[in-house]
C-alpha cells in the first residue's frame, strides 16, 4: 500500500511472469527436463515462488491463435 500512496519503501515484492515463459516453452515443445508435466504452480511451488494466477481472457470474437491456456489445469493444447 505505500508503493500505491506515493511513500518510499525499502524494498518491492517480485512475482515473476513465469506463465509467459511456460506458455512459450510448451509451444515450442522446449519444456526443460526439470519442469517436464509440471504445471505453472507446480513449478512455482518447486522453485519457492507465490503463487500468481492469471486467466486468459477468451471469447473475444473468435478463436485465440495456435494454443490456449485450459484454467482448469493450467497446461496448454494446440487449437484445431
Amino acid at each position: 500500500m505505500s508503493v500505491i500512496q506515493g511513500e518510499t519503501v525499502d524494498w518491492m515484492p517480485w512475482v515473476p511472469r513465469i506463465d509467459l515463459w511456460f506458455n512459450a516453452q510448451e509451444i515450442r515443445e522446449t519444456m526443460p527436463d526439470q519442469f517436464e508435466g509440471m504445471s505453472v504452480e507446480d513449478i512455482h511451488r518447486s522453485l519457492g515462488w507465490p503463487k500468481v494466477i492469471r486467466r486468459p481472457k477468451l471469447g473475444c470474437g473468435g478463436s485465440t491463435p495456435a494454443a490456449r491456456l485450459m484454467a482448469s489445469s493450467g497446461r496448454l493444447t494446440r487449437s484445431a
